[in-house]
């Protein structure tokens, strides 16, 4: 009963925008349209009827009057519908649509004939006489009352609420009197784009100009713009073979502030319901930008970051006046004193190790870095000592026991050892903080190519991310991407996750290097402290962790805004107030792997599985080398076979990208199963220990012939290239098969893992020549330092970009890859991302590693 009155009031309010919006002068055009319509049984005559019924045939006059003469129209209406054919049967392609008239009409009558009962306490008098209380005829209601009087009717039979309907009944008013700020909400609405055919399902309208609207009439403001965004799954009308993925049609309104998202959702449910008789084809959802309350969580949120922020001045107050310009004096009265035997023995002090060559190749650069702040070498950092840089050391000293320099008294030591309050200020100092991160001295025995590996390695992180992270946001990414799949160019995009393995094997080799070299030191395991093995590991990447955790969950919601943007949690974000502590506990890459809180931090997990269970592979590497190799050997053993086992067990075909070409999987879990579980990404944390213990073993010195050295380059470089571009294949022309699948993914990481490997190798031990001076570059030292807070806030800044756009993004070649034009997202994301980064090392990781070594006395002799 109720789909009728919605379907009648639904084709009267549309004739009646029509004829108020174009004038008498279509009259003709409606009266061919309808004729075409109802073409089934109903002459000229009937629709001439028609026409005048509603106030829209030539005499422009309606003789009835009153509610009951409105009433008697409507049944006059419905005997004009004998060849009316069922609307569900028409949109649904149903070619007998004719031979359902007959019931079409009898349901109609049947409905109108009972119309008072179908609204309670008799809507439609209520409504007229409510709008119009002097009403005596209905000559006496113009176009635009009556077109919101059955806009009325429609939507309170739709479900929409009181104030809505009288807020659209406004708006519909204000479009009839052409009113500016009525227009406007009219044009703020989203339209058909171009692009269709490339998947560009995306009609957003200007959200800027929707939500600074606000309808004022007689000096006196009803109500402001609001954005809602509809969003329609298409994934049951499309047809199973589209390239599509699960896209939505996305329609962007803007309506009174008044209605909400449960209005339009009833509106468009109604609709479904009346047309196709009771089915509901598509579940909108639909999404309105509210104003936030302030929670507790934000609040305190904001509290801890202002007792952060107020930490941070107060240590760098002092830092500045009550100990940078104390030493600049203490320097000016040394300088004084040391005079010219200073500057005649500053010759000796040297940062670097003199050259010499064999087989013409030089030694590497063993400048090494800041070892507190590197983003993977942080393992060890000197478990509780520092260690000493000792050549440089050993030079700096005897130049000071040349001067002589006399030590200055003073009775509390300030000099010599800080208090404990005093080093907690410092730890907060943005200058010193600063000073530190951008130094780019590295301290004798370090591995510097390694800063540029893990920079480029960031950087090709980015590109990928840059251009997976626009799904969703896009107008025609899925097109882009498909056809880009042609070019074996873009597999450097397509398989960029190898870059990840870049820092699996990186952190093996210094986690080695670095522990082994502390082992020697002390005497042996039994002489480590093994509670700051880990405890450092932890308190190096859990306090930056949490905070970004926290400011993504609870405060970036409220600081931005845009048609894509949501009043929900931002995306990757929306579970972390479930599941943050599988986060904090570093399991989140097994446990509620579907409800992931920060995605792309399962790398995080992984790191820290690796580095927990690293001493079954270093303790016997260091007593026993047969012993090492042999663990080494069932470890990378296991893992190759695991992850072999498992990608033919649910045949997973490495090149699902060309899924109408590759043999389909047995599920879709393939990351749950083989991307992000540790048991099959241990093959380069591996490769990485070993190394790192040839380096120590051999102290950085090895001799290689020239052809030797040459041949192994050139096999590093054929190995990447294997990895990365013999899954292309254009069309169906290099298909692998469900083996040649199972063992690509079983040896491709380890092969990986081995290049980059050998890349450190070569260059720490003075083989690398150019490509040891192109990573050993003096910038690429705070960028290092910079890298785990990059990987960190890198997702967010591209959500946030993508998110806050009043236009989808468009992609094209020149916006992803960085050939010969700018390229502005991924220059834009990769600065951005490190400046932030930068930021949150300079004010909180920092911070957090002085803490730690105050409360632990680290470094102190």
């Amino acid at each position: 009963m109720r789909r009728g009155l919605f379907c009648f009031s639904f084709l009267v309010l549309f004739l009646c925008g029509f004829n108020a919006v174009s004038g008498q002068e279509n009259t003709n055009v409606l009266q061919n349209i309808l004729f075409g319509l109802f073409n089934n049984g109903t002459d000229e005559n009937q629709i001439g009827t028609l026409l005048n019924l509603l106030s829209l045939g030539p005499t422009g006059q309606n003789n009835n009057s009153g509610v009951t003469g409105l009433i008697s129209s409507l049944t006059q209406l419905t005997r004009l519908f004998g060849g009316l054919p069922d609307l569900s049967a028409l949109l649904t392609g149903n070619n007998n649509a004719s031979a359902l008239g007959n019931d079409t009409t009898n349901s109609l009558n049947s409905i109108l004939e009972n119309l008072l009962d179908l609204l309670p306490g008799n809507a439609v008098e209520s409504l007229l006489t409510d709008r119009f209380p002097n009403l005596s005829n209905l000559d006496d209601i113009s176009q635009s009352e009556l077109l919101v009087l059955v806009t009325g009717v429609v939507l309170q039979a739709s479900g929409v609420g009181e104030t809505c309907r009288n807020d659209v009944g406004t708006i519909l008013a204000g479009i009839m009197e052409s009113s500016d700020w009525a227009i406007r909400m009219i044009d703020a609405m989203g339209k058909p784009e171009s692009g269709f055919a490339e998947g560009n399902l995306k009609w957003l309208g200007d959200y800027q100009e929707c939500v600074g609207i606000k309808s004022v009439t007689d000096g006196k403001e009803l109500f402001t713009g609001k954005y809602c965004k509809i969003d329609l799954p298409l994934t049951d009308i499309l047809p199973a073979s589209a390239d599509l993925g699960t896209p939505n049609f996305e329609i962007g309104t803007c309506t009174a502030s008044s209605c909400s998202a449960n209005d339009f959702v009833n509106f468009f449910v109604s609709i479904q319901q009346i047309l196709l008789n009771g089915t509901i084809l598509v579940q909108p959802e639909v999404s309105c930008r509210e104003d936030k309350p302030l929670t507790t969580d934000l609040v305190i949120c904001i509290c801890l970051l202002a007792m952060l922020v107020a930490a941070i001045i107060i240590g760098t107050l002092y830092d500045i006046f009550a100990v940078q310009m104390k030493t600049k004096v203490d320097t000016k009265e040394t300088e004084q004193a040391t005079g010219d035997i200073s500057r005649q023995n500053s010759s000796k002090i040297s940062l670097y190790k003199p050259k010499n060559t064999f087989y013409g190749i030089p030694d590497a650069y063993l400048n090494g870095a800041y070892m507190s702040h590197e983003a993977d070498d942080e393992q060890v950092d000197k478990l509780g000592n520092e260690t000493k840089t000792a050549d440089i050391e050993n030079e700096i000293n005897q130049d000071k026991r040349d001067v002589a320099i006399p030590p200055k008294e003073d009775n509390n030591m300030e000099g010599e050892q800080k208090s404990t309050a005093e080093s907690v200020l410092m730890a907060f100092s943005v200058y010193s903080n600063g000073v530190k991160i951008l130094n780019t001295h590295q301290a004798s025995g370090s591995l510097g190519s390694i800063n540029g590996i893990r920079f480029l390695s960031m950087a090709w992180v980015i590109l990928g991310h840059t251009y997976f992270f626009c799904q969703g946001y896009d107008s025609n990414f899925f097109f882009h991407f498909f056809t880009s799949l042609d070019k074996w160019s873009f597999m450097a995009i397509a398989y960029a996750t190898v870059s990840v393995d870049s820092f699996f094997a990186i952190s093996g080799i210094l986690v080695a290097y670095l522990t082994l070299k502390e082992l020697e030191k002390v005497g042996g395991a039994r002489k480590l402290n093994w509670f700051m093995f880990y405890f450092h590991r932890f308190w190096r990447l859990t306090p930056s962790y949490m905070l970004v955790l926290m400011v993504g969950t609870v405060v970036l919601p409220y600081v931005l805004n845009g048609p894509m943007w949501t009043n929900d949690d931002i995306p990757f974000m929306g579970e972390c107030r479930k599941t943050w502590w599988t986060n904090l506990l570093y399991i989140n890459n097994y446990v509620k792997t579907d409800q992931m809180c920060m995605a792309w931090t399962w790398y995080l997990a992984n790191d820290m599985q690796f580095y927990i269970i690293s001493p079954l592979i270093l303790l016997p590497i260091f007593y026993n080398v047969i012993a090492g190799v042999v663990s080494c050997m069932v470890f990378l053993t296991a893992t190759t076979v695991a992850a072999g086992v498992v990608a033919y067990s649910h045949r997973y075909p490495v090149q699902s990208y060309l899924f109408q070409y590759a043999p389909p999987p047995n599920d879709d879990d393939y990351a749950e199963n083989l991307y992000i579980p540790s048991y099959a990404r241990f093959g380069p944390y591996i490769v990485g220990l070993f190394t790192g213990y040839m380096l120590h073993r051999l102290k950085c010195k090895c001799r290689i012939p020239k052809i030797a050295n040459l041949t192994c380059w050139l096999l590093a470089l054929a190995l990447c290239c294997v990895c990365v571009y013999s899954p292309y294949s254009k069309g169906d022309s290099h298909i692998f098969t469900p083996r040649e699948s199972a063992a690509f993914f079983a040896l491709h990481r380890t092969g990986w893992a081995v290049a980059v490997c050998w890349i450190v190798f070569a260059c720490s031990t003075g083989h690398g020549g150019w490509i040891n001076e192109v990573l050993s570059w003096k910038a690429f030292v705070p960028l290092g330092r910079l890298t785990y807070s990059a990987y960190l806030i890198h997702p967010l800044v591209m959500i946030v970009f993508y998110m806050s756009r009043n236009t989808p993004t468009y992609f094209s070649i020149y916006e992803v890859i960085c050939l010969l034009l700018q390229i502005y997202l991924f220059l834009g994301h990769l600065c951005l991302s490190y400046g932030i980064g930068f930021v949150v090392s300079l004010v909180f990781e920092s911070p957090m590693m002085g803490l730690e070594k105050t409360i632990f006395k680290r470094g102190r002799k």
